[in-house]
């Protein structure tokens, strides 16, 4: 697809009204300031709605003198555009939206709208961005649109787009006829070469260490092998030399226990009739002491609980007390107001009333007065029996706590006469009481008697034999085998270190054949990485004639490291001039135009310092700085 700019009108674009006609290379001069830069921001918003910069919220309406936007302009860019043939027309117009509000003459501002056409016919933002989207994909057009915009991508973002250009080439592809290379190829199965790599490197860790571990085991179980002579068959005839000597202590041992024979038998039963007298006589001073202990805790016992009832009772005796002048004093207040109502009783018989009604004022006479005093008669009648009644509960309670008082000191003196005759107790010793027990006395005397037959029965027997030469032997011969026996653990363990070593040699020896097998591999794996490098920087440079592109780079540890840098005669991009950075652009648009098949107006800044620049296919709109021209010329 060929695409080129026929005609773009900026209406109030930035501040700038104009419309320009393109041929298949324009030059645009101006100034700096002048609009040239504002004119390719046109360009790219109107397809895009963005700036050269990639921003969509960037300034678009003019800035008045006093620093204020200009509003209620309308702001449009039109382009007319030659696609394959066929004209196009596209047009972008930015507008405000001010409405009144009812009831007044002020209108609002209420933001902003943007609308499209097609060839002259409104769309909505869909259709339109539908539409140019068919055309071209807004990334690969701003790279073939600007010589700069590639290389101000991230290194990464270029890799992927060269590589994904030329293609990333097959594990066959690389491998070719090299059967090493293909070997490796099986092996890597379904992984990338970085992974499988990485896998190798895995692999080969686990097995280093574990190799480096070995040495410094081999070197432990080299320090407990010993050259020693094999103790055990001096062991074994130590040992019968040991039960042939304490078979000739046993000897002389039992031929003593034969002639104390007698002896010892009656020995023996004298112990036993013993140790039963001693557990009759433990038994006879259990039964005292036990009788002993019962008693003087029976004592203490009954001794708390006559404290406790003592001190019940005289607290029965301290509350009734200092309830009897509470009593007194209610009994003679209800006794003086009996007295009080006897007295109201009899003035209100002989007529001594109140003759005048609280009510109306007026005076009681004959058959009123007597129902008067009738009434008042019964009121006094009924609380003298209710004081009566109260006056006798008294009189009662009163009577009642009097007689608890004394019950309760008459039960206080029985309680301290039982204390003191619980304190004057007392009770014999138990050791006392089985001292003087005959059946007690009797087992002592019988102890003693048989201890002294003991005595007298030890003193006739034959003595037993000096083995102690004997013994000493036996103690020289083990002393002897406890050495031996250190040395036999050390040779067992020598033994086992010198299996246990042969094992570490060997498992060592595999590590080591295992280990030299994955480097030889990983080799390989580097040879082959080097092969695709190759192949990828062979691919990436066969489609650029003025660029050259180091896809890798070598690091210190000898690995590659994946880079992408654009270099003209080996001279890194960023260091470039001016014209050499113009035409590396060029080269760059000319391979991606000529891969995709699809060309597009190439905006050249900084024209003015290229004097030559590469030939291309694509429409050329140089913008060049010349100061003469205030305003922008085109040529």
């Amino acid at each position: 697809m060929k695409i080129e700019l026929l005609k773009l009108s900026l209406q109030n674009f930035k501040g700038i009204t104009l419309s320009v006609d393109f041929t298949h290379e324009t030059t645009i001069l101006g100034a700096n300031g002048s609009g040239k830069t504002r004119l390719y921001d046109s360009f790219l918003w109107l397809l895009f709605g963005k700036d050269s910069s990639g921003r969509s919220d960037f300034e678009l309406k003019k800035r008045l003198p006093n620093g204020e936007e200009e509003h209620k302009t309308e702001i449009s860019v039109t382009g007319v555009f030659m696609v394959d043939g066929t004209q196009k027309s596209l047009k972008r117009i930015f507008t405000e939206r001010w409405e009144k509000k009812r009831g007044s003459s002020t209108e609002e501002y209420k933001g902003n709208e943007t609308s499209f056409e097609i060839d002259m016919v409104p769309k909505n933002k869909t259709e339109y961005t539908a539409f140019v989207s068919s055309l071209i994909d807004e990334s690969l057009f701003r790279l073939i649109c600007s010589t700069s915009y590639f290389n101000a991508l991230k290194w990464q973002d270029r890799r992927e787009m060269l590589i994904q250009a030329v293609g990333e080439p097959t594990l066959e592809e690389v491998a070719g006829t090299n059967k090493a290379f293909i070997e490796l190829s099986k092996k890597i199965s379904g992984k990338s070469l970085d992974e499988f790599r990485a896998m190798i490197k895995a692999k080969k860790k686990p097995i280093k260490e574990e190799r480096d571990r070995i040495a410094p085991m081999i070197d432990q179980e080299k320090t407990h092998i010993v050259d020693i002579i094999d103790p055990t068959p001096k062991i074994e005839e130590n040992e019968q030399k040991i039960k042939s000597i304490e078979e000739q202590i046993s000897g002389q041992l039992n031929s003593v226990e034969e002639a104390n024979k007698d002896a010892n038998l009656k020995l023996n039963t004298l112990y036993q009739e013993i140790g039963q007298l001693e557990s009759e006589k433990t038994s006879i001073e259990n039964k005292f002491k036990v009788a002993y202990n019962n008693n003087i805790q029976n004592q203490e016992s009954e001794k708390k609980i006559l404290e406790d009832s003592i001190k019940t009772a005289e607290s029965l005796i301290s509350t009734g007390e200092n309830h009897l002048p509470s009593f007194a004093g209610k009994i003679e207040s209800t006794k003086s107001k009996l007295k009080n109502l006897g007295d109201s009783y009899k003035k209100t018989q002989s007529g001594e009333i109140d003759k005048v009604c609280p009510t109306c004022g007026s005076e009681f006479t004959g058959e009123k007065f007597e129902e008067k005093k009738e009434s008042i008669l019964k009121e006094i009648e009924s609380e003298g029996s209710n004081l009566k009644e109260l006056y006798t509960k008294l009189v009662n309670e009163d009577k009642n706590i009097r007689q608890n008082i004394e019950e309760s000191k008459a039960k206080l003196q029985e309680l301290k006469f039982k204390f003191q005759q619980n304190s004057e107790l007392s009770f014999k010793h138990y050791v006392t009481e089985y001292n003087e027990d005959s059946r007690h006395r009797e087992i002592v005397q019988s102890i003693e008697s048989k201890r002294k037959e003991i005595e007298e029965i030890t003193s006739f027997k034959q003595e037993a034999p000096d083995t102690s030469s004997l013994r000493e032997q036996i103690r020289i011969l083990r002393e002897e085998n406890d050495k031996l026996k250190q040395n036999l653990f050390l040779l067992k363990k020598s033994n086992e270190s010198v299996k246990k070593v042969e094992e570490l040699e060997k498992r060592e020896r595999n590590l080591s054949i295992e280990l030299a097998d994955l480097e030889k591999t990983e080799i390989t794996a580097e040879e082959f990485t080097k092969a695709k490098i190759e192949m990828v920087s062979e691919r990436v440079n066969s489609l650029f004639s003025y660029v050259d592109w180091k896809m890798y780079e070598t690091q210190v540890n000898g690995g590659e490291k994946e880079i992408c840098e654009c270099t003209v005669d080996g001279v890194p991009y960023g260091t470039l001039n001016t014209a050499k950075k113009v035409n590396a652009g060029l080269d760059i648009i000319n391979a991606f135009s000529k891969i995709y098949n699809l060309y597009a107006p190439i905006w050249i800044d900084n024209r003015e310092s290229v004097t030559e620049i590469l030939p291309t296919e694509s429409q050329i709109i140089n913008l060049i700085v010349s100061p003469e021209n205030k305003s922008l010329t085109f040529k």
